[in-house]
């Protein structure tokens, strides 16, 4: 069993294989996706068991939704699926509110480019989308008393740049994001922007982030990523960061952790790729170590400018 792992951090699991593996690696949080439904009474006393915990929606694959439940998303422009992901989403509120869960986890946006017939339009759109969506579930989760993060999915011309999301912030002040590095980096591999770019834009607004390695393609084609293997999550680890082509996951870091220090940061990786259980926790202690640097730099950053304004 690993040392405790400061509460900051916390790792994704999406079966019940995978997050019965999270305490050997010394974490007290975790975040809970895309269970089965037959898992529930054993996903409930092991959530009881840890120290705190969020719910990524949705929770359980449940039946009936009307197509791949990770696709369900705020900015969607099929106005009977966005509702009927908004209600969805209402209701895992109430569920975590009743299970106890710290925050819940929604996409903000559809791929839209996974699909044959890509929606086009202008950003404005998207952004009101969002907004409106965005400002009902707030509204709601602050009645529940759990706390909601929406996380930059990838592919869709109706919300992408760190300047519409920048915008939706302005508009929905409350707002707090979930930024996963991942997304950022092919989303900006795709319109043209450093995925640090998109980490600066949301950052002042910051509740967590999804962080893990993977190298990006020379070219992006979102309708093929899922044929051609190419969303994948590695373990962060620093032997990855020596090569070009994988993402800048300690840029995101930075860029978030030096605005927003006391953001979540939960690690992700897929079960498959989590196979060598000594590098996954070599990674896991190098990177905490890592934020620890950024937030030092900070703290004493803030401390050496109170000193500049208080001179006496």
């Amino acid at each position: 069993m690993a040392q405790p792992i400061p509460l900051q951090y916390g790792m994704v699991g999406a079966r019940r294989e995978h997050l019965e593996r999270l305490r050997g690696y010394g974490f007290r949080r975790c975040e809970a996706v895309l269970l089965m439904p037959e898992d529930a009474a054993w996903l409930r006393e092991y959530l009881d068991g840890m120290e705190t915990y969020s719910v990524h929606f949705p929770l359980f694959r449940e039946e009936g939704l009307p197509d791949y439940p990770l696709k369900l998303a705020l900015v969607d422009p099929d106005a009977e699926r966005r509702r009927q992901a908004v209600d969805l989403m209402r209701h895992e509120l109430d569920r975590a509110a009743e299970w106890g869960a710290g925050h819940v986890v929604v996409h903000l946006q559809r791929n839209l480019l996974e699909e044959e017939s890509p929606y086009d339009a202008e950003e404005q759109e998207g952004v009101e989308l969002a907004a409106t969506a965005a400002t009902f579930l707030l509204e709601h989760a602050a009645e529940t008393g759990v706390g909601l993060h929406l996380e930059n999915m990838m592919g869709s011309p109706l919300l992408h740049s760190p300047e519409a999301y920048q915008e939706l912030a302005r508009l929905v002040p409350d707002i707090r994001y979930c930024l996963d590095v991942g997304h950022a980096a092919l989303d900006g591999h795709y319109y043209g922007f450093a995925e640090a770019e998109l980490a600066e834009a949301v950052a002042p607004h910051l509740g967590s982030l999804h962080i893990y390695d993977n190298h990006l393609p020379q070219e992006i084609h979102f309708a093929r990523l899922r044929e051609e293997g190419l969303l994948r999550k590695y373990p962060v680890h620093p032997s990855h960061h020596q090569e070009p082509e994988w993402i800048d996951t300690t840029g995101c870091l930075r860029a978030c952790l030096g605005v927003s220090p006391e953001a979540l940061v939960t690690f992700e990786v897929y079960y498959s790729m989590d196979t060598d259980h000594a590098f996954t926790a070599e990674g896991i202690e190098w990177t905490v170590e890592y934020c620890r640097g950024i937030q030092n730099t900070e703290a004493r950053r803030q401390n050496e400018g109170a000193g500049t304004q208080n001179p006496g």
